[in-house]
């Protein structure tokens, strides 16, 4: 990767960290919520849950991260990505920034697979949760959400413009957008403050 790449991937991610990390910790009291395990959103007692101010703190910082990382995807696409030249893919190397986030400050991102090819077996939805949130994001949801009593998930649409096709949906018919997903999970338990080395 040349060092234009790994300045912009810095600059973006540096935008990005510091927006997040500026709204201060994650968690203060959450809602009860029951332990048997994944409840949709659509049920009455989530529904309720997710509405708390709690929950809407980790919503909307989910969507920033989202944002930010959809961003910074699409700008290294634009930026770096040549077939003349062989680079990492900007999905690939955002692979380092989500390991990084993880072990700083206890967030899970990956990529998930929604009408595309699979470009890897790990971006399989696997889960009734990422399967639901699979679902409708191919009816045309942004980002489908659920709760549980570990954890406040989130999965967001990714576009695949055009020129992502050729990659992506190598049998296709068409140009038409199709959709990948990010998904993103906050444990109940996570400050986000980073953690000194």
């Amino acid at each position: 990767m040349n060092r234009k790449c790994v300045t912009a991937i810095v600059i973006l991610l540096s935008i990005g960290g510091g927006l997040w990390l500026m709204e201060g910790p994650l968690c203060s009291q959450e809602p009860s919520v029951a332990k048997a395990g994944q409840v949709d959103a659509d049920s009455p007692a989530i529904a309720a849950a997710l509405q708390t101010s709690a929950v809407q703190h980790k919503r909307d910082r989910a969507k920033l991260l989202h944002e930010t990382l959809h961003g910074a995807l699409l700008v290294m696409h634009r930026d770096f990505f040549s077939e003349e030249t062989s680079r990492v893919l900007p999905s690939q190397s955002l692979l380092s920034v989500f390991s990084e986030l993880h072990r700083g400050h206890g967030v899970e991102v990956r990529w998930m697979t929604v009408s595309g090819d699979e470009m890897n077996e790990d971006h399989r939805p696997a889960t009734a949760f990422e399967l639901e949130s699979v679902k409708r994001i191919k009816q045309g949801a942004e980002f489908h959400e659920s709760i549980d009593a570990d954890a406040y998930r989130y999965i967001g649409r990714i576009r695949l413009a055009s020129e992502c096709l050729k990659c992506h949906v190598s049998r296709r018919k068409s140009t038409e957008d199709r959709a990948s997903g990010l998904r993103i999970t906050i444990k109940h338990d996570t400050a986000m403050s980073s953690t000194d080395d």
